[in-house]
């Protein structure tokens, strides 16, 4: 007989593992739905509580949501005219109905994760309905790819070709004008449009200057 001594720490997580199980079990036969009259829920309770359990929930909290998605969206399947059959209710076009107008009091963010749900639970529990497989996720294809060497080599002389080859630039001392630019040499003039008076002008259309 196992001992539940501290130092056997894998039975003590079955131990508390199946305790969970057991209280979510519990949880998902005393469920009854606050949204829901007992005439509406007794008509889809059997057959709620079998599919809630067919998902085997592992923690009470779980269970209870999964109850809450559940119930909601079976009652209203079975509004739509659909009976209580797996295949035909947990189909890709139920949910996406039920998404689109089915749930119009949840915000836009919980109609996205209840549509998650069910999408889940559909794949899990039918064996017929046109399920698309799951999408993994891009992270786990994603792989970080090295540099080769010529790579490095590529850039390490791009680089010493950009410290070498920088444009020239004036001296600190160099004097400036208010501006900013040097001062023209002795004896320049600057003309009417900041040109230096002694340089030609380009001849007007009429050919004056």
């Amino acid at each position: 007989m196992p001992s539940s001594d501290s130092r056997t720490p894998d039975v003590n997580h079955d131990t508390v593992g199946e305790s969970q199980r057991s209280t979510a079990e519990l949880a998902v036969r005393r469920y009854v739905p606050n949204s829901l009259r007992p005439d509406q829920w007794a008509a889809i309770a059997d057959f709620t509580v079998d599919i809630a359990l067919r998902l085997n929930p592992s923690h009470p909290k779980r269970a209870i949501e999964s109850m809450r998605t559940l119930s909601q969206f079976i009652h209203w399947a079975r509004t739509q005219g659909l009976p209580l059959d797996v295949e035909l209710i947990f189909d890709p076009d139920t949910v996406e109905g039920y998404i689109a107008g089915g749930c119009p009091h949840l915000a836009a963010s919980s109609r996205a994760t209840r549509r998650a749900y069910l999408r889940n639970y559909g794949r899990q529990i039918t064996t017929t309905a046109p399920w698309p497989p799951s999408i993994r996720p891009l992270r786990q294809d994603y792989a970080v790819v090295p540099y080769t060497d010529a790579e490095v080599d590529r850039a390490a002389r791009g680089r010493r070709f950009a410290t070498h080859h920088k444009p020239a630039t004036p001296s600190a001392g160099a004097p400036r004008t208010r501006s900013g630019r040097r001062p023209l040499p002795q004896g320049v003039m600057v003309g009417h449009h900041g040109r230096p008076s002694g340089q030609a002008r380009r001849p007007l259309p009429d050919g004056s200057r």
